[in-house]
């Protein structure tokens, strides 16, 4: 037997080699199931279970699934098991056993006491909160001590539609898959209110009893791994940071557990959770990326700007509130409409504006949480503003191209038949303002976008006025001038209003398509006026209307050009069809202008009107 024969052992016959002990554990492995862990090393990461009824085994931090954290005494289900390198078994996955959660949590607390771990004091936990927060809800009720009180302010029930979930480290933090983790923190006082931005609530906001704080990272960091980083993680991507937060903050405000909100990076603005979950929007739909939610506005030294992009690692963004030739308020609502539209390019595309990119701004752009177009019906680069951007101010600052004109000169320039319509969110805004001049406030709003031409899109206002009736009204109609329509005859410009002490969608659908039968018709029939009678046909619309009479109600001057026409349509019966000519339909319209019989038609279908 040669030298190599003799250091590999004795050459055996074929057939009669003995099996090893790894070889015959590997034919009757033991089967998973319930184990108890017997020991854990927190430095090494490696520790021993016990099988019910079965041997021990090794297992690592790796195998542990679902968010476990180890500790001796646990009950846990181990599900696969295979061979050890060194021999033997190992536990390749184990899982909390169910059931468990409230004991494993009592021996976790135990062992981060007996290490020292202690949870930092409430003094400590608003310090943390206001530098790296994200965001704060403020609790009608402090958790309970411990992982148990934490875990049931943040139940399974809770995180699993959200794809999160809870683990301890041993601060808890949430799990949002893709290797994407966020820290909490929770305090078990209130969050002192010194510090905060309380523009958006009442004075007698309660502050709670406790508080839970969703942490972002170091502020500025973002940014900066955003300019090195080809993809950078999508804070609004459906597992994105801020929509996990949104949804989680919309889930604890609905049940009833939150009752305010602090967005820590916006300059500590407070928000009681109605107004919060307005400005949120849909957090369900893909589509929507709430700048509001998120940021605030801030005027200084001429320049406005926006707060709180560093949340989702943006550079926030300045624009200048005064501009040649703009009265006050337009030349704000143009940097406004500039820095929110600069916020949303960044948001829905996940990615910086580039240094020297040209903005188009859209006069009178609505920015909500959803792309453009669903929040401006005929939305149109006409009269657009346009910026260059470039570094400066807070981030980036918007350098106006050209001069904007005033919306009232764009107004005078359109309304004549050569001219061409206004674009749409430009006149919302020119008109909303002349109604808001008079004591009106908007409170709700329906879009008709996409209709064949040359029905103009438009939108139905609910405006509230100061003696509590509502104001519902088209806005879109008018710009649009009627064919064969005179301003001396004032039937040229026309919008449609009621007011009513409620409103309700199926009476905004009655207005709108009275506005859109204005402009379907031929244009060789007469056209429609004040103290005219329009017929249909057959009852139409949600409410079978058959024939109105038109009142006049007044006009809106815009600042230039003609003037809008209001008219407010007057529900005649079958009746009144017959017995009343159209050479009485004025004076019938004077007897009935302020009769509460003939008002109150138009919500007698109308559900709990």
């Amino acid at each position: 037997m040669g030298l190599m024969d003799w250091l590999k052992g004795r050459k055996k016959e074929p057939g009669t080699e003995a099996a090893t002990p790894g070889e015959a554990q590997r034919e009757v492995p033991p089967s998973p199931g319930p184990a108890v862990i017997v020991s854990f090393d927190r430095g090494d990461g490696v520790g021993t279970l016990e099988l019910e009824g079965g041997p021990q085994l090794r297992f690592g931090r790796s195998a542990c699934r679902e968010g476990l954290e180890p500790v001796p005494s646990m009950r846990v289900l181990v599900t696969e098991i295979e061979p050890h390198p060194r021999g033997g078994w190992r536990a390749c996955a184990l899982q909390p056993a169910s059931g468990s959660e409230a004991a494993a949590d009592s021996l976790l607390d135990a062992q981060d006491s007996a290490l020292g771990h202690a949870p930092p004091p409430l003094e400590q936990v608003v310090a943390t909160a206001m530098e790296l927060g994200a965001l704060t809800l403020l609790l009608a009720q402090a958790p309970e001590p411990g992982r148990a009180g934490i875990r049931k302010l943040l139940s399974p029930e809770l995180l699993e539609p959200l794809g999160a979930r809870l683990e301890f480290s041993p601060s808890p933090m949430l799990n949002l898959g893709d290797s994407q983790t966020v820290r909490l923190l929770v305090g078990q006082g209130p969050l002192p209110v010194t510090g905060l931005d309380r523009r958006f609530v009442s004075p007698d906001l309660p502050p709670g009893a406790g508080f839970l704080t969703l942490l972002g990272g170091v502020p500025g960091m973002g940014l900066k791994l955003r300019h090195i980083a080809p993809n950078h993680p999508d804070a609004f991507g459906p597992q994105g940071s801020l929509r996990v937060f949104g949804k989680l903050a919309q889930q604890l405000i609905q049940a009833g557990a939150a009752h305010a909100v602090v967005v820590h990076r916006a300059g500590q603005v407070l928000f009681d959770a109605r107004e919060w979950l307005r400005r949120l929007g849909e957090p369900e739909d893909l589509r929507c990326r709430s700048p509001g939610a998120w940021l605030d506005l801030g005027e200084s030294q001429g320049m406005l700007s926006s707060y709180g992009m560093d949340v989702a690692d943006f550079p926030d963004v300045s624009a200048p509130s005064s501009g040649p030739g703009l009265p006050e308020g337009e030349a704000y609502s143009r940097a406004h409409e500039a820095v929110l539209l600069a916020c949303h390019t960044m948001l829905h595309g996940n990615r910086l504006l580039a240094d020297g990119e040209e903005l188009v701004v859209p006069l009178g752009v609505a920015v909500g949480a959803f792309p453009l177009a669903v929040d401006n019906p005929g939305l149109s680069e006409a009269f657009a503003a346009r910026y260059r951007v470039q570094p400066g101010g807070r981030g980036l600052q918007l350098v106006p191209v050209a001069p904007v004109p005033r919306l009232a000169d764009v107004w005078a320039r359109t309304a004549s038949v050569s001219g061409g319509p206004m674009p749409f969110p430009a006149y919302r805004q020119l008109l909303l303002s002349q109604m808001e001049a008079k004591g009106l406030r908007k409170v709700a709003s329906i879009s008709r976008d996409n209709l064949p031409a040359p029905q103009p899109p438009h939108e139905v206002l609910v405006l509230r006025s100061q003696n509590g009736r509502f104001v519902t009204m088209t806005c879109g109609i008018g710009r649009v001038l009627q064919p064969r329509g005179s301003v001396e005859q004032d039937s040229a410009h026309l919008e449609f209003l009621l007011n009513l002490p409620t409103h309700h969608p199926m009476i905004a659908e009655s207005l709108s398509l009275i506005g859109r039968m204005l402009h379907a018709r031929s244009p060789e029939e007469p056209p429609w006026a004040p103290e005219h009678r329009v017929r249909f046909g057959e009852p139409t619309g949600p409410l079978g209307m058959k024939a109105v009479a038109l009142a006049w109600a007044g006009h809106v001057e815009l600042g230039a050009g003609p003037p809008v026409c209001l008219l407010v349509p007057m529900l005649m019966t079958d009746e009144e069809l017959v017995s009343v000519s159209l050479g009485m339909v004025p004076q019938w319209i004077e007897q009935h202008a302020n009769s509460a019989e003939v008002l109150g038609r138009w919500l007698q279908k109308v559900p709990s009107a």
